[in-house]
């Protein structure tokens, strides 16, 4: 449909686990339906991102699948909702179609387990499709909420967020341990408490330089910022710069351009602040965060950076008008 796809080897790799854990039939069907369902999830946002105007690309690694887009116009937060809506909708929306012309009804548990067939695609579409709309990063509904609470409190946001959903998460591995009904989520529920604690977890300095992003936009911009909170100066400039290649986020940029600054280039750091412009999708936000970081203070007077500051002023006012 003409976006571009990117498989990386970690993506094979998480499906041949998914049938070492289930087994069997059942394993296969499920590690093929996960496949298929996580592709037309992606598909799902890269089409609405399309529908408003976005470039669109995916990418398929272990633990991590993304639409990417970049968009050509600043995106209203209605917008950035329904892009993020659009994977699980269609996701659930094509199970439950396939189940129905199987004669299988998705809400009776009794049909959906007559075969290893039909409890792969009931578990791929509809469930792991609604558990995406769950308040917790990395999830599409985690998303939604995170970029709320940054909105409302700069910089602290999306790490409230991950301590949240690490909270969240926890307690749904220790209720799903004791409930044996639901144990079939446990896998999944699993993963997404290593993608948290991952994100929370210190990084020795040693192994710093050896940091690579993980292709998730919200956690390695997370992480840039982190970095320069403990003035690993060089390397979250290198991070960040890997990162936003791989996917342009507003986020990152800002934490290139704080970086910089610390090591005074603050020419280079400018210029990370016109990248954040162009890639953002909320001036008004993009503007919040610049006025808060403490940084770019001392970037007051430098002509570029009062001129780039004047063009968010002007934007933000004419999108409120």
């Amino acid at each position: 449909m003409g976006f571009p796809i990117e498989f990386r080897r970690g993506f094979v790799l998480f499906l041949v686990l998914i049938v070492f854990i289930y087994g069997g039939t059942l394993g296969l069907w499920t590690a093929g339906a996960i496949g298929a369902f996580t592709i037309l999830h992606e598909l799902g946002h890269a089409l609405a991102a399309r529908a408003y105007g976005a470039d669109a690309r995916i990418s398929l690694d272990f633990l991590v699948a993304y639409a990417a887009y970049q968009p050509r116009r600043p995106l209203q937060w209605y917008e950035r909702a329904v892009i993020a809506v659009s994977g699980p909708a269609l996701q659930i929306s094509v199970g439950t179609a396939i189940l129905l012309l199987g004669g299988i009804n998705p809400l009776n548990r009794f049909e959906i387990g007559t075969s290893d067939a039909s409890v792969a695609v009931w578990w791929a579409s509809v469930a792991l499709g609604i558990l995406n709309l769950l308040p917790v990063l990395p999830l599409d509904g985690g998303a939604i909420v995170s970029s709320a609470l940054e909105r409302l409190f700069p910089r602290h946001g999306q790490i409230a967020m991950i301590r949240f959903s690490l909270f969240a998460t926890t307690a749904s591995v220790l209720l799903l341990v004791l409930t044996s009904n639901l144990r079939g989520f446990l896998p999944f529920i699993v993963f997404l408490l290593i993608y948290q604690v991952q994100a929370l977890r210190p990084q020795p300095q040693t192994a710093l330089q050896q940091l690579k992003p993980s292709g998730d936009f919200l956690r390695d911009s997370l992480m840039t910022g982190m970095l320069v909170d403990n003035k690993s100066i060089d390397v979250a400039i290198s991070y960040g710069s890997e990162s936003f290649a791989l996917c342009p986020f507003s986020d990152t940029a800002v934490n290139v351009a704080r970086a910089l600054v610390l090591r005074s280039d603050p020419e280079g750091a400018v210029k990370w602040l016109h990248a954040a412009k162009n890639s953002s999708i909320d001036f008004a936000t993009l503007l919040e965060k610049i006025n808060l970081a403490y940084e770019f203070q001392e970037l007051h007077g430098v002509a570029e950076f009062d001129l780039l500051h004047a063009q968010l002023l002007l934007r933000v006012q004419n999108q409120r008008l």
